[in-house]
């Protein structure tokens, strides 16, 4: 090989190699682009996620607070009337607890609710579980007759049909029911 074509291959060379370099860096600056696109994507997702949490968590708490009102106003379930109406009833430790969104009680009875926005079968399995544990965490009701339910916006007829098949009952919306506070309202 001659001088002339040594210089030129090496020439040749390091031409290629600039190419290469520079392919290489504008792969890695597509793939910082990339990553960049990908945190905050992520980020977005996240960020999506937590507002659908708020909203099912804020549509459990409209579905209790509706129910709860609604056995105060009327505190019965079916011919059981009830004396007393508990939301959130807790017992137990922190490693093993108890809590019932609704606990409807009298002197002989109490009905454990379960509500949700949208009721599936975990509820009616959380029913089951209420209806099994509660003597161990309140004993004082150890005498009572104990029944479950599930309350709810939706509940399909599968899982009604399951609950009543357990022997619980079904708490469904009905109707516009509704209080009206007026005492300061003024006509414009």
């Amino acid at each position: 090989m001659t001088d002339q074509e040594l210089r030129e291959l090496v020439a040749s060379l390091a031409v290629a190699q600039a190419k290469t370099e520079a392919a290489q860096a504008r792969t890695e600056a597509a793939q910082a682009k990339t990553e960049a696109l990908l945190a905050q994507t992520t980020k977005n997702i996240d960020n999506v996620n937590k507002q659908l949490g708020g909203i099912g968590v804020s549509q459990g708490l409209v579905a209790e607070e509706f129910f709860y009102n609604t056995l105060l106003d009327k505190p019965q379930i079916g011919s059981l009337k009830f004396d007393q109406i508990n939301m959130n009833m807790q017992g137990g430790k922190k490693s093993d607890r108890f809590e019932c969104d609704i606990a409807a009680i009298n002197g002989k009875s109490l009905a454990l609710i379960e509500v949700k926005y949208n009721v599936h079968e975990d509820a009616v399995e959380q029913v089951e579980s209420h209806v099994r544990r509660f003597r161990k965490f309140f004993p004082y009701y150890a005498k009572h007759k104990i029944y479950g339910g599930v309350a709810g916006f939706h509940i399909s007829k599968d899982v009604a049909e399951l609950a009543h098949k357990k022997g619980f009952f079904v708490l469904k919306r009905k109707g516009a029911a509704f209080t009206a506070s007026t005492a300061d309202m003024k006509a414009f």
